[in-house]
């Protein structure tokens, strides 16, 4: 029997997309041959590398990168890989309101930490330039150019309005449709690849997710099982961020994987028994079948999430 085909309007009826990007004030200027006073020669260029002088110390820093990243956390794992489009990921509906919630209060988080920044500037300003002539006096081959070199370093340091505006971090949700017209069925066959790219895809990335913690888990059981390990068991530690890969990739099965929903369910009572040997077996099953069948079941998600659109249409 011939596996009906869906639309991208199929797939988003359970999700969206989001484009996401972060824009950061790295604090850096480039210096060349030439500004400090050395002939720009291929031989120079073949024997010396000239690298960036920082204005400012990396440790500045720390609270805003910090936020990024937890901001970037949270997208990925409330999201999963969209390889048709390149800094862009899908969002299971269960999934969005959750992430909006958590990106806005990273936003939060962020513009207080660039505030705090701010503050700071003058400070962090004053405090770099003495270290930064010095270095440009060891560096330069004299005084002048030592000079002209710290002139031109002084102009890279940004206004503090302007320094806030180089922070920045952003997202938008969206979709894709085609629209309804005598080619809408063209349009729909052609794209037929692409969504069962996507579909392999997401399928792939949960089931391989689901594969690396299991592989994980079988090393730390070995390793008690033959005394190698200073634990008699699995400490709390990997079991807690096991189950939050477990809720995690359960929560993205957006396309009911059935392999998926009855492993996550047999790992998290396999986390529950306390006798190795049991556990080293039941990893080593769940391993075996979890790598099954991921064309039937890319097969068994197309069917599904057309299904559902009629459901909920």
């Amino acid at each position: 029997m011939r596996t009906p085909s869906i639309t991208w309007s199929d797939l988003f009826v359970n999700g969206t997309l989001i484009d996401y990007s972060v824009h950061l004030w790295r604090a850096r200027v480039q210096l060349t041959a030439v500004d400090l006073g050395i002939k720009d020669s291929e031989e120079v260029k073949k024997a010396i590398s000239f690298g960036c002088f920082r204005l400012a110390p990396s440790e500045a820093f720390d609270d805003i990168n910090a936020v990024v990243r937890a901001w970037e956390r949270d997208i990925k794992y409330h999201s999963l890989a969209f390889p048709l489009l390149t800094g862009v990921r899908y969002v299971p509906d269960s999934e969005v309101k959750q992430l909006e919630e958590k990106l806005k209060q990273h936003l939060f988080e962020f513009k207080k930490m660039v505030s705090a920044f701010i503050q700071k500037y003058s400070t962090i300003k004053n405090e770099m330039l003495p270290v930064i002539k010095t270095a440009l006096q060891d560096a330069a081959q004299s005084e002048i150019d030592a000079a002209e070199a710290f002139s031109r370093v002084c102009e890279e340091y940004p206004e503090e309005d302007v320094v806030s505006e180089k922070f920045n971090i952003e997202w938008n949700f969206f979709t894709i449709s085609i629209p309804s017209s005598k080619q809408a069925a063209v349009l729909a066959k052609k794209a037929a690849p692409q969504i069962q790219q996507v579909l392999s895809s997401m399928v792939t990335e949960l089931r391989n997710e689901l594969t690396a913690r299991v592989s994980t888990l079988i090393d730390m059981t070995k390793k008690i099982k033959d005394g190698s390990s200073r634990f008699s068991g699995l400490n709390p530690k990997n079991i807690q961020s096991t189950m939050d890969i477990l809720n995690r990739v359960d929560n993205l099965n957006f396309f009911d994987d059935t392999t998926i929903r009855r492993q996550v369910s047999n790992l998290k009572r396999i986390l529950e028994n306390d006798n190795v040997d049991q556990i080293l077996v039941g990893l080593t099953e769940a391993k075996e079948i979890i790598s099954k069948d991921v064309e039937e079941a890319v097969d068994k998600a197309r069917v599904k999430i057309g299904k559902r659109k009629l459901i909920l249409g």
